[in-house]
């Protein structure tokens, strides 16, 4: 299989590239904000807190140390560090020595944690269940699938600062 960036590409029309831009601007703005509006309203959390605790619920302990939680979210440690920091002031989560390591360590959800990611959850889903639901299943995998490739096309070749 040949890699994505390797293979020859038409340029895309400038219509074409504003028309996505726009659509992923409006989009951000439509379900994006609205929701993080909504978590701060009643969880106070931002949409990264959200998804921070989120991931620490899905992943295993061993996966839940600071710096790959902040490569799962695509943030740099300082971030994540801050963000786990307003998360324990909080009493959503606890860091303590990994069991298996001293030198590292494992991020756990507390109860009022997990009580807050499920909040946080139901939340989305009233946000963005009138949004979603009209395209259908299908049509949100799809997306998805095709917003993750556009994500690791970025990872692999970032675009060019401009100078």
């Amino acid at each position: 299989m040949v890699h994505p960036l390797k293979m020859p590409h038409a340029p895309i029309p400038a219509p074409a590239l504003e028309a996505f831009f726009l659509a992923f601007w409006d989009a951000w703005r439509g379900v994006g904000r609205t929701l993080e509006a909504e978590l701060e309203r009643e969880l106070s959390l931002d949409l990264r807190a959200y998804l921070t605790l989120a991931v620490v619920n899905d992943q295993p302990p061993e996966a839940c140390q600071p710096a790959l939680l902040a490569e799962l979210l695509g943030v740099p440690r300082y971030e994540m560090s801050r963000v786990l920091a307003g998360l324990e002031k909080q009493g959503l989560i606890v860091r303590q020595e990994s069991a298996r390591d001293a030198r590292r360590v494992e991020v756990s959800l507390t109860p009022e944690g997990l009580e807050a990611t499920h909040a946080a959850l139901a939340v989305a889903h009233r946000v963005t269940q009138p949004v979603l639901s009209p395209l259908g299943t299908p049509a949100i995998e799809h997306m998805t699938a095709q917003l993750r490739q556009v994500a690791q096309l970025v990872q692999v070749a970032p675009p060019v600062p401009v100078t």
